[in-house]
């Protein structure tokens, strides 16, 4: 409500026809063209129980939201300078990670994985334990191979054992929501450092995104102190004070995300 107070105040709005073009495109996207893709997208929005006139009004609140970003951060800039200062805060994400050749086991229980992290550093074959004892099924037919992976690619603590151990030690038993996992590193490939005129240009694109984001989330934060915001006691945030995450606008395409994945995944 506050976001759409906003809107009117700046004269940002969406007309019908884009909103319905921008839908047309997702429904091609998903279900191809022509009317049966149609009826097929109405019937899916019966089953879970909605309708097209409310999904038409969630898009035009999302395009809103995107028009009201770009309107209230449009005179951010970024200067050579400002890259030349902000570059040692972006260096490691712009450089080329150091990777390595990760093998995992994943087990139900901590004994099992004692038990089988005690029989690889024996001298026990990695790859036929693997076969043998792990229930990540991804992975069980290549002996636990991951191939080469780097360490933003996983979870934290699975990341700080792989790469805390010395190339072809076994590691672990570490536990994730998957069991628990026994690992090996092998191959290592040395990270390269960011060069600041090899990656300038992206690095601009992301100093401005992120000053952007910072100007919008203060933007949001004045809005509600302004829009006479009151909660249920039942239904108070944390902090009341704080734009909530959902009134962010969604990301460009191309934005760095870090989802890391879980080794040795279960599936």
């Amino acid at each position: 409500m506050v976001l759409e107070d906003r809107a009117t105040e700046l004269g940002v709005g969406v007309a019908d026809a884009k909103v319905r073009q921008t839908l047309d495109q997702y429904i091609t996207q998903q279900l191809g063209n022509g009317p049966g893709a149609r009826d097929d997208f109405v019937k899916v929005l019966g089953n879970v129980g909605t309708t097209e006139d409310k999904v038409m009004n969630e898009v035009r609140q999302q395009m809103v939201v995107g028009e009201l970003f770009d309107k209230v951060t449009k005179d951010v800039t970024v200067t050579d300078d400002d890259l030349r200062a902000e570059f040692p805060k972006y260096a490691q994400r712009l450089g080329t990670p150091e990777k390595r050749e990760l093998s995992n086991i994943v087990v139900a229980s901590k004994e099992a994985a004692d038990k089988i992290a005690a029989e690889l550093r024996g001298g026990a074959d990695f790859a036929t334990v693997a076969r043998a004892t792990t229930i990540d099924n991804a992975t069980r037919a290549n002996g636990g191979a991951l191939g080469p992976i780097s360490a933003d690619q996983l979870q934290p603590d699975y990341a700080k054992a792989a790469f805390g151990s010395p190339a072809g030690q076994v590691f672990g038993p570490v536990q994730n929501q998957f069991g628990w996992n026994v690992g090996r590193s092998g191959a290592v490939t040395p990270g390269v450092p960011a060069n600041f005129d090899q990656v300038k240009d992206r690095l601009r694109e992301l100093v401005l995104f992120d000053r952007r984001i910072g100007l919008w989330g203060q933007w949001m934060t004045d809005s509600l102190a302004d829009g006479d915001v009151r909660y249920a006691d039942d239904y108070r945030p944390a902090d009341p004070d704080t734009a909530p995450t959902g009134a962010s606008p969604g990301l460009p395409s191309g934005t760095p995300q870090t989802v890391p994945p879980a080794p040795g995944g279960g599936g």
